[in-house]
């Protein structure tokens, strides 16, 4: 079975992290975070084109964020993300991200000092 424990034969649908039916590791930063975006952000949100619900690609991403950095385009808008920023998330806003300015690198070394 490949990695993530998704049957790519018999799973239908959007297939997450661990699949259907298959339990995962969370950390408690993670489990946290979900907490406090489920009724706000994801609980009776409809299901866009790409199968997924709304706003359930940016929470993946915002609890990703607790452990990495996640390059983005998307904290103008309230949401999973902004949320996860607000609480030490680890983003870097790439809107103002300037080729002229500071390389990429520095931006993510500067966001790896601040643990």
């Amino acid at each position: 079975m490949p990695s993530g424990g998704v049957h790519p034969i018999t799973q239908k649908g959007p297939q997450r992290r661990g699949g259907f039916g298959f339990g995962t590791f969370q950390s408690e930063d993670a489990r946290a975070f979900y907490a406090a975006i489920r009724e706000p952000f994801l609980i009776g949100k409809p299901t866009r084109n790409s199968q997924l619900s709304h706003n359930e690609g940016d929470a993946a991403l915002g609890a990703a964020s607790l452990a990495s950095v996640v390059l983005t385009r998307d904290l103008k808008k309230a949401g999973p993300l902004r949320v996860a920023r607000d609480h030490g998330g680890k983003l870097i806003d790439m809107t103002t991200f300037d080729r002229a300015g500071p390389s990429l690198a520095s931006l993510i070394d500067t966001c790896h000092a601040e643990d």
